[in-house]
Protein backbone atom coordinates (compact mmCIF):
# COMPACT_ATOMS: atom_id res chain seq x y z
CA UNK A 1 0.00 0.00 0.00
CA UNK A 2 1.07 3.72 -0.37
CA UNK A 3 1.02 5.65 2.73
CA UNK A 4 -0.37 8.74 1.35
CA UNK A 5 -3.07 7.32 -0.60
CA UNK A 6 -6.34 8.29 0.93
CA UNK A 7 -7.75 5.02 -0.95
CA UNK A 8 -5.30 2.83 1.05
CA UNK A 9 -6.17 4.96 4.22
CA UNK A 10 -9.68 4.37 3.85
CA UNK A 11 -9.33 0.89 3.21
CA UNK A 12 -6.98 -0.05 6.10
CA UNK A 13 -9.49 2.19 8.22
CA UNK A 14 -12.75 -0.02 7.05
CA UNK A 15 -10.75 -3.59 7.58
CA UNK A 16 -9.74 -1.86 11.01
CA UNK A 17 -13.14 -1.08 12.03
CA UNK A 18 -14.29 -4.45 10.66
CA UNK A 19 -11.87 -6.05 13.25
CA UNK A 20 -13.31 -3.69 16.39
CA UNK A 21 -10.01 -1.45 16.40
CA UNK A 22 -12.11 1.45 16.02
CA UNK A 23 -9.06 4.30 17.64
CA UNK A 24 -6.84 2.73 14.39
CA UNK A 25 -9.40 3.10 12.02
CA UNK A 26 -10.25 6.95 13.29
CA UNK A 27 -6.87 7.71 12.39
CA UNK A 28 -6.43 6.23 9.21
CA UNK A 29 -9.86 7.67 8.34
CA UNK A 30 -9.19 11.40 9.42
CA UNK A 31 -5.83 10.94 7.37
CA UNK A 32 -7.33 10.04 4.42
CA UNK A 33 -9.54 12.94 4.90
CA UNK A 34 -6.74 15.48 5.57
CA UNK A 35 -5.22 14.45 2.09
CA UNK A 36 -8.94 14.23 -0.09
CA UNK A 37 -11.46 16.17 2.06
CA UNK A 38 -14.10 15.53 -0.49
CA UNK A 39 -13.63 11.29 0.08
CA UNK A 40 -17.27 10.83 0.85
CA UNK A 41 -16.45 6.45 1.72
CA UNK A 42 -13.76 8.10 4.44
CA UNK A 43 -16.51 10.61 5.85
CA UNK A 44 -18.93 8.46 6.00
CA UNK A 45 -16.72 5.80 7.97
CA UNK A 46 -16.44 8.30 10.08
CA UNK A 47 -19.91 9.40 11.08
CA UNK A 48 -20.47 5.53 11.38
CA UNK A 49 -18.33 5.31 14.18
CA UNK A 50 -19.00 8.73 15.47
CA UNK A 51 -16.35 10.54 15.27
CA UNK A 52 -15.43 13.72 14.11
CA UNK A 53 -13.28 14.76 10.86
CA UNK A 54 -10.59 16.21 13.30
CA UNK A 55 -8.09 14.85 15.95
CA UNK A 56 -9.52 17.15 19.40
CA UNK A 57 -9.49 15.01 22.44
CA UNK A 58 -12.16 13.59 24.15
CA UNK A 59 -13.00 15.53 27.45
CA UNK A 60 -14.36 13.62 30.52
CA UNK A 61 -17.93 14.45 31.93
CA UNK A 62 -17.91 12.33 34.60
CA UNK A 63 -20.99 13.75 36.05
CA UNK A 64 -22.85 12.40 33.63
CA UNK A 65 -22.07 9.04 33.43
CA UNK A 66 -23.46 5.32 35.06
CA UNK A 67 -21.69 2.26 35.67
CA UNK A 68 -19.96 0.75 32.68
CA UNK A 69 -20.78 4.06 30.59
CA UNK A 70 -18.39 7.34 30.34
CA UNK A 71 -19.95 10.54 28.35
CA UNK A 72 -17.15 12.27 26.81
CA UNK A 73 -17.63 16.08 25.05
CA UNK A 74 -15.62 16.26 21.65
CA UNK A 75 -15.49 19.56 20.47
CA UNK A 76 -19.50 20.77 20.60
CA UNK A 77 -20.45 17.04 20.76
CA UNK A 78 -21.13 14.49 23.50
CA UNK A 79 -20.64 10.44 22.74
CA UNK A 80 -20.49 7.73 25.36
CA UNK A 81 -18.30 4.94 25.54
CA UNK A 82 -17.34 1.80 27.82
CA UNK A 83 -14.36 0.05 28.20
CA UNK A 84 -16.68 -3.15 28.25
CA UNK A 85 -17.63 -2.00 24.46
CA UNK A 86 -14.54 -0.24 23.19
CA UNK A 87 -15.74 -0.61 19.62
CA UNK A 88 -18.82 1.58 20.05
CA UNK A 89 -18.88 5.12 20.02
CA UNK A 90 -22.50 6.51 20.41
CA UNK A 91 -23.08 10.09 19.55
CA UNK A 92 -25.84 11.28 21.88
CA UNK A 93 -28.23 12.91 20.27
CA UNK A 94 -30.44 15.98 22.03
CA UNK A 95 -33.72 17.21 21.57
CA UNK A 96 -33.73 20.21 23.17
CA UNK A 97 -32.22 21.93 26.16
CA UNK A 98 -29.73 20.36 28.35
CA UNK A 99 -26.86 17.84 28.73
CA UNK A 100 -27.56 13.91 27.81
CA UNK A 101 -27.20 12.68 31.26
CA UNK A 102 -26.87 8.89 30.92
CA UNK A 103 -29.84 7.46 32.60
CA UNK A 104 -29.47 3.60 32.29
CA UNK A 105 -28.15 0.02 30.18
CA UNK A 106 -29.76 -2.69 29.90
CA UNK A 107 -28.71 -5.83 27.98
CA UNK A 108 -31.83 -7.43 26.68
CA UNK A 109 -33.07 -11.04 27.86
CA UNK A 110 -32.69 -13.83 25.63
CA UNK A 111 -33.05 -14.57 22.48
CA UNK A 112 -31.86 -10.80 22.27
CA UNK A 113 -29.48 -11.05 24.36
CA UNK A 114 -27.21 -9.46 21.76
CA UNK A 115 -28.87 -6.56 22.00
CA UNK A 116 -28.57 -3.32 24.54
CA UNK A 117 -30.20 -0.12 25.54
CA UNK A 118 -28.96 3.29 26.47
CA UNK A 119 -31.13 5.61 27.68
CA UNK A 120 -30.32 9.09 28.37
CA UNK A 121 -31.71 12.49 28.72
CA UNK A 122 -32.78 14.29 25.50
CA UNK A 123 -33.52 17.52 26.87
CA UNK A 124 -36.60 19.36 27.89
CA UNK A 125 -38.43 20.92 25.23
CA UNK A 126 -41.66 22.68 24.85
CA UNK A 127 -44.95 20.31 25.26
CA UNK A 128 -48.84 21.97 25.43
CA UNK A 129 -48.67 22.05 28.87
CA UNK A 130 -45.75 23.97 29.44
CA UNK A 131 -41.57 22.24 29.56
CA UNK A 132 -41.67 18.32 29.20
CA UNK A 133 -38.63 15.86 29.66
CA UNK A 134 -37.58 13.56 26.89
CA UNK A 135 -35.07 10.40 26.69
CA UNK A 136 -33.72 8.65 24.08
CA UNK A 137 -32.33 5.46 23.81
CA UNK A 138 -29.47 3.93 21.73
CA UNK A 139 -29.79 0.50 20.34
CA UNK A 140 -26.79 -1.17 20.94
CA UNK A 141 -26.12 -4.34 18.54
CA UNK A 142 -23.10 -5.94 21.10
CA UNK A 143 -22.52 -8.53 18.98
CA UNK A 144 -21.67 -6.36 15.79
CA UNK A 145 -19.97 -3.56 18.12
CA UNK A 146 -21.73 -1.04 16.38
CA UNK A 147 -25.16 1.55 17.25
CA UNK A 148 -28.52 0.05 15.06
CA UNK A 149 -30.32 3.64 16.04
CA UNK A 150 -31.08 6.17 18.38
CA UNK A 151 -34.84 6.60 18.93
CA UNK A 152 -36.84 9.16 20.92
CA UNK A 153 -38.13 7.19 24.30
CA UNK A 154 -39.98 9.71 26.44
CA UNK A 155 -41.61 13.05 26.18
CA UNK A 156 -43.28 14.07 29.70
CA UNK A 157 -45.82 11.23 30.57
CA UNK A 158 -45.91 9.51 26.87
CA UNK A 159 -43.35 6.61 26.51
CA UNK A 160 -42.48 4.69 23.19
CA UNK A 161 -43.94 1.21 22.82
CA UNK A 162 -41.07 -1.63 21.70
CA UNK A 163 -41.93 -4.87 20.20
CA UNK A 164 -39.66 -7.31 20.12
CA UNK A 165 -40.95 -10.05 17.59
CA UNK A 166 -39.17 -12.47 15.57
CA UNK A 167 -36.16 -11.41 13.84
CA UNK A 168 -38.09 -7.47 14.17
CA UNK A 169 -37.60 -4.98 16.59
CA UNK A 170 -40.67 -2.39 16.49
CA UNK A 171 -40.86 0.93 17.92
CA UNK A 172 -43.77 3.07 18.30
CA UNK A 173 -42.17 6.10 19.39
CA UNK A 174 -43.25 9.21 20.92
CA UNK A 175 -43.25 11.43 17.67
CA UNK A 176 -45.84 9.32 16.14
CA UNK A 177 -43.36 7.78 13.83
CA UNK A 178 -42.80 3.71 13.82
CA UNK A 179 -39.63 2.24 12.98
CA UNK A 180 -38.80 -1.45 12.34
CA UNK A 181 -35.67 -2.82 12.41
CA UNK A 182 -33.96 -5.97 11.55
CA UNK A 183 -32.42 -8.07 14.15
CA UNK A 184 -30.27 -10.54 14.11
CA UNK A 185 -31.49 -14.52 13.47
CA UNK A 186 -32.73 -15.53 16.94
CA UNK A 187 -34.11 -19.17 17.93
CA UNK A 188 -37.64 -18.56 18.10
CA UNK A 189 -40.68 -19.76 15.97
CA UNK A 190 -41.77 -17.07 13.12
CA UNK A 191 -45.12 -17.58 11.96
CA UNK A 192 -45.16 -16.73 8.39
CA UNK A 193 -43.06 -15.73 5.27
CA UNK A 194 -41.26 -11.96 6.29
CA UNK A 195 -39.66 -9.91 3.98
CA UNK A 196 -36.13 -9.43 4.75
CA UNK A 197 -37.08 -5.64 3.77
CA UNK A 198 -37.31 -2.87 6.17
CA UNK A 199 -41.27 -1.76 6.04
CA UNK A 200 -40.85 1.80 8.29
CA UNK A 201 -41.94 4.80 7.10
CA UNK A 202 -38.95 7.04 5.92
CA UNK A 203 -39.74 10.52 7.02
CA UNK A 204 -36.32 12.59 7.27
CA UNK A 205 -36.20 12.26 11.60
CA UNK A 206 -36.17 8.13 10.73
CA UNK A 207 -33.30 8.47 8.38
CA UNK A 208 -31.27 10.04 10.88
CA UNK A 209 -31.61 7.82 13.49
CA UNK A 210 -30.17 5.08 10.96
CA UNK A 211 -26.10 4.93 10.45
CA UNK A 212 -24.70 5.08 6.54
CA UNK A 213 -23.58 1.36 5.72
CA UNK A 214 -19.93 0.70 5.70
CA UNK A 215 -18.56 -0.19 2.11
CA UNK A 216 -18.07 -3.52 3.02
CA UNK A 217 -21.92 -3.41 4.20
CA UNK A 218 -23.22 -2.84 0.90
CA UNK A 219 -20.75 -5.92 -0.53
CA UNK A 220 -22.30 -8.67 1.44
CA UNK A 221 -25.07 -7.28 2.60
CA UNK A 222 -24.44 -7.34 6.95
Amino acid sequence: MIPNSPEALWARGEIEEANGQADSAIGDLRRALQLRPSWKFASDALQRLGAAADDVEDKPMPSLDIAKWNVVLHGKDYFAKSSDYPQVRVPLEMMGEGVPKLLAWDIQNSPYAGYGILRFSGGSIRGKNGPEDTELAAIIDISGGKVLAIEPHRQGARVAQWTWDGDRLQIASVDGVTDEYQLHPVNVAVVGNRDQAYSADRSDRQQRRYKPKSFFEFLFGN
